[in-house]
């Protein structure tokens, strides 16, 4: 069978997350020594490995080289933590968070963070509220711990001391229209909670 040359060229150019994904990795084999791009686009995979699974290895390799060329960046290997998570590698996970707050992140709130949230999701209560609680020692100023830790208590129940956090974090919330929706996120947990105290 012989395909006009058109069909050809447009079959080649058709929109899917294989070939988006090939168009991106050649714009980002110029960028290989930049560490948020390798970032970027490996958590651009991440984020669509659920519709192509073939992603998930893009993304691990992108992570993975941005751990690397930026080795003091907690992003860094915070996303690739997300990535081993969302793959069900959750031993890769623990070990890689427990590492980090073992090492060159332990007065990093956003690692502590990221540790007491999955540790929640393991049912590590004890372990999950004492890393939320020193990750607010940490950077007191930031909404994300008092966020966590709001959201940590009401998950277990503790609906009147979710009130508190929560109320705390609206207080310390992101401006800026690209934070509407963490904005939209706190209001939204106040409100759940403060409907659970009746």
């Amino acid at each position: 069978i012989t395909f006009p040359r058109a069909d050809i060229i447009s079959l080649k150019l058709a929109k899917t997350l294989k070939n988006e994904y090939e168009q991106r990795r050649r714009t980002i084999s110029s960028m290989a020594g930049n560490d948020a791009k390798q970032r970027e686009f490996g958590l651009w995979c991440l984020e669509h490995g659920s519709e192509e699974p073939s992603l998930y290895a893009g993304a691990e390799q992108f992570l993975t080289k941005a751990c690397e060329l930026g080795p003091s960046d907690v992003a860094n290997h915070l996303a690739l933590a997300r990535l081993y998570q969302a793959t069900y590698r959750y031993e890769k996970a623990w070990k890689l968070l427990r590492s980090m707050i073992a090492g060159e992140f332990k007065a990093s709130s956003d690692a502590r963070v990221a540790l007491a949230q999955f540790e929640a999701r393991l049912g590590l209560i004890e372990d999950a509220r004492a890393n939320l609680e020193r990750s607010i020692e940490l950077e007191p100023a930031s909404y994300k711990p008092k966020l966590a830790l709001g959201e940590y208590r009401l998950r277990i129940g503790r609906i009147d001391g979710a009130i508190e956090p929560l109320r705390a974090a609206m207080r310390n919330e992101p401006q800026g229209v690209e934070h509407a929706s963490v904005r939209a996120r706190i209001r939204r947990k106040v409100g759940e909670a403060a409907l659970g105290l009746g």
